[in-house]
């Protein structure tokens, strides 16, 4: 979700929820076997480019749909049919019903729409696809959390900024994946870490923060005929979330 909450976000060391479908981002006809966690990008799986998979010969197929999970970043979206669904018990199967619905009002629609609204229609899904995709690439990094395991092993996970979606849907993700994947980021958030100019941390004020209360309405410094679009709202409350929780995460903004 875009909005801050109570469970924003999933912090390192913490117990990991169950499985919630968030949101179903797509479906397809797909390989029988290319289902779960191995399709997921952070398994070094092909996530959305799945879809460039076509089933060869007589090989299994069945419809499948790409699963955005609750509290976690798109790289960790997987490929799901109704029985590996099931399987795993996870929550909000309603949203998969509803998703089919949705899917199937489309389908009857397009047996009585021209082909150039089916064309229209289309182009617009692959606009939706292309976006979809950029949710995975990171933009920036805008702290980092140290944890020992219970045998001393220390790990480090970041928190990632996501292209193209809000702060408010920042995640921590593992080092290795972003070491791996994204090593300029991580050097040029080690930079601005090191950094000469950083904020003075020792004023008195920095430990008194205010409750944060969201804000559902704009802002009344912002001048008469103007106002903040949804995201940058989000943005806003994403701000003063972190002033009033994480006052390392205000250190680090640019």
């Amino acid at each position: 979700s875009s909005g801050i909450n109570a469970e924003w976000p999933l912090r390192p060391g913490e117990e990991e929820p169950s499985d919630k479908i968030e949101r179903v981002m797509h479906h397809r006809i797909g390989p029988k076997w290319q289902v779960g966690d191995i399709t997921a990008l952070s398994a070094e799986g092909k996530g959305l480019k799945c879809l460039d998979d076509v089933p060869q010969g007589n090989e299994a197929r069945c419809p499948q749909y790409f699963i955005k999970w609750a509290r976690y970043s798109h790289i960790h979206n997987t490929w799901e049919t109704e029985l590996s669904l099931e399987e795993k018990g996870c929550k909000g199967l309603k949203i998969l019903e509803n998703y089919q619905k949705k899917q199937q009002e489309i389908d009857e629609w397009k047996m009585n729409m021209s082909p150039e609204d089916i064309e229209y229609h289309d182009v617009h899904d692959e606009m939706k696809l292309n976006l979809i995709s950029q949710y995975t690439i990171v933009d920036r990094i805008i702290t980092h959390s140290t944890t020992k395991d219970e045998e001393g092993n220390t790990s480090i996970d970041y928190l990632v900024k996501w292209k193209c979606l809000p702060y408010a849907d920042a995640t921590y993700e593992k080092d290795t994946y972003l070491k791996k994947h994204y090593p300029e980021k991580i050097a040029a958030y080690e930079k601005m870490k090191n950094a000469d100019t950083k904020p003075n941390t020792q004023y008195k004020v920095l430990g008194q923060r205010c409750r944060f209360v969201k804000s559902d309405v704009q802002p009344s410094w912002i001048p008469d005929g103007l106002s903040l679009r949804d995201y940058q709202l989000d943005g806003l409350n994403w701000l003063a979330h972190s002033w009033c929780k994480y006052p390392a995460v205000m250190a680090t903004l640019r």
